[in-house]
């Protein structure tokens, strides 16, 4: 998707999710700005107000919206980036809540069991942040103890585990689950 023109129609589904997330279209210089803020607030990633006037058409944009630009924008409403956005619209039951569960919606100390193909699973308790501990791991590469990053868990799409750390060393991302996604996600709360 790189190399290839980005799908106009996919921009402006994440343009609309975007305003849904934050509930406001972007028209004025305020608008922009309450977003910037949210991003801020939510620790994601930020884009310059310029670039986001361009994206939204406020002002003329000299060229195509970068990829990586609309990254950004697809991590913040918690996919790995546009690529994987623009997968969730081709299976449309991807949308539907009760097939994901979102780091903002869990409170500290909730446990999370994933599970993914052959017979992998691994319990999570909730660290707050948007960061989780491996409780008990069988047949994964996560171990107990590790902690990670991730936004969002979702039902037949991989798990993106970012800034991984194990015994106190910076073991970078993970990916689990990356041919057939998450088979089973189960909450509870202690």
């Amino acid at each position: 998707m790189m190399k290839e023109q980005l799908p106009e129609n996919y921009v402006d589904l994440l343009k609309q999710a975007i305003e849904k997330k934050i509930g406001r279209t972007l028209r004025t210089p305020a608008d922009f700005d309450f977003l910037i803020l949210r991003m801020e607030e939510e620790g994601a990633d930020t884009l310059s107000l310029s670039t986001l006037k361009r994206i939204w058409n406020y002002v003329p944009a000299s060229s195509s919206t970068r990829f990586s630009t609309l990254s950004v924008l697809a991590r913040f409403l918690g996919f790995y980036d546009f690529s994987d956005f623009c997968r969730s619209i081709e299976i449309e039951s991807d949308f539907l809540t009760n097939m994901e569960v979102r780091s903002c919606d869990l409170k500290i100390n909730d446990m999370v069991k994933i599970s993914w193909l052959p017979d992998r699973m691994c319990s999570l308790r909730y660290l707050g942040d948007n960061r989780f501990i491996v409780v008990e791991s069988q047949n994964a590469k996560l171990l107990p103890g590790d902690t990670f990053s991730t936004l969002v868990f979702r039902l037949k799409h991989p798990l993106y585990a970012t800034e991984l750390c194990r015994s106190g060393y910076n073991m970078h991302s993970y990916v689990a689950a990356l041919r057939h996604g998450l088979s089973e996600i189960i909450c509870t709360r202690p």
